[in-house]
């Protein structure tokens, strides 16, 4: 108590417990990653990734050593690809390391209610055209945990494997005035 900050102050809020069909993958909440875009005042889906905890690790933070990255299908919620770690150490795995539950092909719970609250959210904030939303998969269905007006963008690349910079986002900076060098 004596470490908070005053002056910053802070938000507490409820535990949230996993949804019971990710309790395979062990006791901690993992979130959803997604990157909406707005375009005319709609918010379109961009991008999105699972974070999930592993290890000793009680948050689903990917710079935490030993945490997991998927590439979720915004359409399905189905996840594509799992890795851990970065660079040379990047590895793909298939299964949680802790509970060695199959992970690649898990369908995540109550995705279109994710993915209607993520968009019917980000349209009371059009005026951020870019915005990160980190939405838990919880037993009553997804709770927002927080929303960013910024993100990393390696995330999804370090997901996917592939890079952020696709001909979509190319023309939505353009729109936004970011001039884009061409390649030579």
């Amino acid at each position: 108590i004596a470490q908070l900050d005053a002056e910053q102050g802070y938000l507490f809020q409820s535990l949230l417990r996993p949804h019971p069909s990710l309790t395979q993958f062990g006791p901690v909440v993992s979130t959803v990653r997604a990157i909406v875009i707005i375009e005319n005042g709609r918010p379109q889906l961009l991008h999105t990734v699972w974070k999930l905890p592993a290890g000793r690790n009680h948050a689903d933070n990917f710079w935490r050593e030993g945490n997991l990255l998927g590439a979720v299908n915004s359409a399905t919620g189905a996840v594509e690809r799992m890795v851990k770690g970065v660079g040379p150490w990047q590895q793909s795995v298939t299964e949680h390391p802790d509970t060695k539950a199959p992970i690649v092909g898990t369908q995540l719970p109550n995705w279109q209610r994710l993915v209607d609250l993520c968009l019917d959210c980000a349209g009371i904030f059009s005026q951020i055209r870019y915005q990160s939303w980190d939405i838990a998969l919880c037993p009553d269905g997804p709770v927002i945990v927080e929303v960013n007006t910024g993100s990393a963008f390696n995330l999804s690349q370090l997901a996917k494997g592939e890079g952020f910079l696709t001909d979509q986002f190319g023309a939505f900076l353009s729109r936004c005035g970011y001039k884009l060098k061409q390649p030579h």
